[in-house]
């Protein structure tokens, strides 16, 4: 049978551990680090004092006085930060878990809907009612998946969030 170690060595490391968190998480340590604008290689809109639109690319530097931003037309543009009125940076919506929900909850539609219309042609106590049920219930459950995943993977759009300014 091994050896415990003494509950004081226990005691001590958790303090020791607690004592490390306190200091690596402490809102003076978060303060002093240096926040980015934006992170490079991020897609990002950029409305400035100096420019009448917004101007719209790629980040390819971010340092304290200065924005450097490579457009479509592979133009950088250097924007200082001290014009940057606000920022904005695209979170990509990505189609295949909406076209999957989509497909489920379309189905699942489809399937009642269509189960319902095949039970309302039939007439009850009729021997093929269970089977009117079934086929129009798996017509309709194919039909409202097809129908719920192309909706769902065309639907949404990118979003463009907004950004804080440091030292705003």
């Amino acid at each position: 049978m091994p050896r415990r170690a003494p509950l004081s060595f226990h005691a001590t490391a958790a303090t020791l551990t607690a004592v490390a968190f306190a200091i690596v998480f402490s809102p003076a340590v978060i303060e002093g680090q240096q926040r980015t604008l934006a992170p490079v290689g991020a897609h990002v809109r950029v409305s400035a004092s100096s420019r009448p639109d917004w101007t719209e690319g790629i980040v390819e530097q971010v340092d304290s006085t200065r924005l450097v931003v490579r457009g479509t037309d592979m133009s950088a543009d250097t924007i200082p930060l001290a014009d940057v009125r606000a920022i904005q940076m695209r979170r990509v919506r990505h189609a295949v878990p909406r076209a999957v929900a989509g497909t489920l909850l379309g189905g699942l539609a489809g399937g009642a809907i269509g189960t319902g219309l095949g039970c309302s042609g039939t007439r009850a106590g009729d021997e093929y009612r269970a089977l009117g049920c079934a086929v129009g219930g798996f017509f309709g459950m194919i039909g409202g998946a097809v129908i719920g995943g192309v909706a769902g993977g065309l639907s949404g759009r990118d979003q463009w969030e907004y950004l804080p300014l440091p030292g705003r």
